[in-house]
């Protein structure tokens, strides 16, 4: 009788597990206790994750050695904006907006320095790329050269710059320039094509405008991405990074969002040149205030994070995946509750699966009753992997709990029903 317990008890774990495969919920780990300003997700050629998180300093989390360690990488500014990225060797590259110390939230100061740190030669070492700057991205070309575009200034002037240290020391030269405040101007996302051109977007916050620049023919060119006929007029809402990225065929994708005046929703846009010209793709509708993060596979499907204000709050929105792995795009909630201003990142593991760093935010049931809103920045993924086991075992734990009582207690029901209506012996 004790066999056939034991094997029932393995059967309706293994079927557990399965079910739980099947179903592919996003399942992680919290990496803090706490909210941030934005993150940054990269996967090695081991499998191990690494995150950068911008939450008024510079932190650094990984799993690389089996469990989780968070470390502090710049303490001595207030860092807003970081972005990451790894080379072949696994060899982790950060540029961060490193703006003075007790800056209060983004925007009060105008200016950063734009900071790189490496981990290459071991030890983590920081590089300043340049003393005044915001909206950084990072990339990396087939040689492991490290690119980064951003926006700066010369006088009255805002200048979009490409940095590299393909020389062999960092050289930052500016691409593009206007007569607008800097404030207009609201970040970047760049991209290296396997012939070595650079690609760059530009966010255009104060009307919503997108710009793409590429040195493709030799030299900058730059065409505008989305215009103010497409956002019907002003937009409503400003435009964060549009990320941008090439799959080997150097055929260039972007990603971004457009509000549409007349349903007042917000499209999300899969944008694709081959060819010179820009084919859109809707992936979806949301209602308003869309952050975006992508990520190509080795086929060249996109893989994307966007995250919206859709849930009657104006901080808190739903993160959604979307992928055109499949063929037509389908899409999945990761989480109802994030803090959608603070967007997300997006990268893939070793067997192909995403794995998202964001902000999780959630509004207490009852208001003005302390806490008011419960935030902490994590890291899921939608299988089971080694480094998410014991949070799916604890996701799973109350269900294993109830089926092995439930098992238990008719074990002991049929226990003691044999015992009763076995025969006496005299």
């Amino acid at each position: 009788m004790f066999q056939v317990f034991i094997v029932a008890v393995v059967i309706l774990i293994s079927s557990t597990f399965a079910v739980f495969a099947l179903s592919r919920p996003w399942v992680g780990h919290v990496l803090l206790g706490d909210g941030a300003y934005q993150t940054a997700v990269a996967v090695d050629s081991t499998g191990a994750i690494h995150v950068v998180i911008a939450d008024t300093s510079l932190l650094y989390a990984t799993n690389a050695g089996g469990g989780w360690t968070t470390t502090v990488l710049d303490g001595d500014h207030s860092v807003f904006r970081a972005v990451l990225a790894r080379d072949t060797k696994d060899h982790l590259h950060v540029v961060e907006e490193a703006y003075p110390p007790d800056t209060g939230v983004p925007g009060e100061a105008a200016m950063a320095s734009i900071r790189y740190w490496t981990n290459s030669a071991g030890g983590w070492s920081v590089t300043t790329i340049d003393a005044a700057g915001r909206g950084a991205s990072i990339a990396i070309d087939g040689s492991d050269h490290i690119h980064a575009a951003y926006l700066g200034t010369n006088g009255s002037t805002t200048e979009l710059r490409h940095a590299t240290d393909a020389g062999g020391v960092w050289t930052s030269t500016p691409v593009f320039s206007w007569s607008d405040s800097l404030t207009s101007a609201v970040a970047t996302a760049i991209a290296v094509a396997p012939s070595g051109a650079v690609s760059i977007t530009v966010s255009y916050g104060l009307f919503g405008l997108i710009y793409y620049l590429t040195n493709s023919t030799g030299s900058w060119t730059r065409s505008e991405l989305t215009s103010s006929a497409d956002l019907g007029g002003t937009a409503s809402f400003p435009v964060d990074t549009a990320p941008v990225a090439i799959d080997a065929a150097g055929t260039v994708h972007a990603a971004f969002s457009v509000y549409n005046r007349s349903t007042n929703t917000t499209s999300v846009i899969h944008a694709e040149n081959s060819k010179g010209n820009w084919a859109w793709d809707s992936v979806g509708t949301t209602r308003e205030g869309v952050t975006c993060s992508m990520v190509l596979d080795a086929s060249g499907h996109v893989h994307l994070a966007y995250g919206d204000s859709s849930s009657g709050e104006p901080t808190s929105g739903v993160l959604t995946y979307a992928t055109n792995a499949g063929g037509g795009w389908s899409r999945h909630v990761v989480d109802p509750n994030t803090r959608s201003s603070a967007g997300s990142s997006i990268a893939l593991s070793r067997t192909g699966n995403p794995v998202i760093a964001y902000v999780y935010q959630e509004f207490a049931p009852f208001p003005h009753f302390s806490p008011d809103l419960a935030t902490s920045t994590r890291v899921v993924t939608n299988a089971i992997e080694g480094w998410n086991f014991v949070d799916v075992l604890a996701a799973l734990a109350p269900f294993l709990f109830g089926e092995l009582l439930a098992v238990g207690v008719a074990f002991r029901i049929v226990t003691r029903h044999r015992l009763r209506d076995r025969p006496k012996t005299s």
